[in-house]
């Protein structure tokens, strides 16, 4: 059976008795997977909810230091009897319905993806959405580097965890899978933001320059000058007509050119 530690006194007076070589690594590293003077396996790691995890495998026990829930929730589904065999068995149980959340998560992105591009014009609240998401990714992928790292050098110390490493060494394929087509989520909804920019920006040059035309005539006629047309009659009728013929033309133009 799995012996817990959680306290701060049982985890000080147990730190104590290992020898000051071990001492100064645990000390010094954030992950690490070593041997022991005594030859136990020394296993330290930050699990996925970010809490510190000690084991310390010797020949005649298993001793897990933890506060993490999950992690002492699995040791009640540890059926072996060997130590080894014991951390092993821990560290599946732990990482067992990984999986399944990875999938999970990737299903969230298909879902959101589908909202998305769903006909909606695209705005913040859809660039929040996978902000969000791109961060929930980072975390798990700097945990499952920093797994896969630990289960490296676990597996070149006892060839029992070959199989551990392999399932981390999935998992973090799995997470890259993940976060690559996330980013090309974010890349495609980028593009259609670009693309409603360009057709705004296409809207406004047609109407600057239908406008223009007008803005000339305006001047030209708003000019403190005696033009030949101020006396005639039908002065005002001219300019009117005028300035509707070239709004109407300009919009043929637009539209025989496709630009409207």
């Amino acid at each position: 059976m799995i012996r817990l530690i959680s306290s701060h006194e049982e985890k000080r007076d147990f730190l104590e008795s290992l020898d000051e070589k071990s001492n100064e690594k645990i000390r010094a590293l954030r992950e690490y997977a070593f041997r022991g003077v005594a030859d136990e396996l020394i296993l330290g790691f930050r699990t996925e909810d970010d809490n510190s995890a000690l084991i310390i495998t010797s020949r005649n026990e298993c001793v897990l230091i933890t506060e993490d829930a999950k992690l002492i929730e699995c040791i009640s589904k540890v059926n072996s009897k060997d130590p080894r065999d014991e951390l092993l068995e821990l560290m599946l149980e732990y990482s067992s319905d990984d999986i399944y959340e990875l999938e999970n998560l990737e299903s969230s992105i298909v879902d959101m993806e589908e909202e998305l591009f769903g006909g909606a014009r695209p705005d913040k609240a859809g660039l929040k959405q996978i902000v969000i998401r791109r961060k929930e990714i980072m975390f798990k992928k700097q945990y499952y580097e920093r797994m896969e790292l630990l289960t490296d050098d676990l597996a070149e110390l006892d060839k029992t965890f070959s199989y551990l490493d392999k399932r981390f060494d999935k998992l973090y394929s799995f997470i890259l899978r993940v976060q690559e087509y996330l980013n090309h989520v974010s890349e495609m909804y980028q593009t259609q933001i670009d693309i409603e920019q360009n057709n705004l920006m296409k809207f406004f040059t047609v109407v600057t320059s239908i406008f223009a035309p007008l803005t000339l005539i305006t001047g030209w006629y708003g000019m403190n000058l005696k033009l030949p047309e101020f006396g005639w009659k039908f002065g005002y009728l001219y300019v009117s007509i005028l300035s509707l013929s070239v709004v109407l033309g300009l919009i043929y133009v637009f539209k025989k050119k496709r630009i409207l």
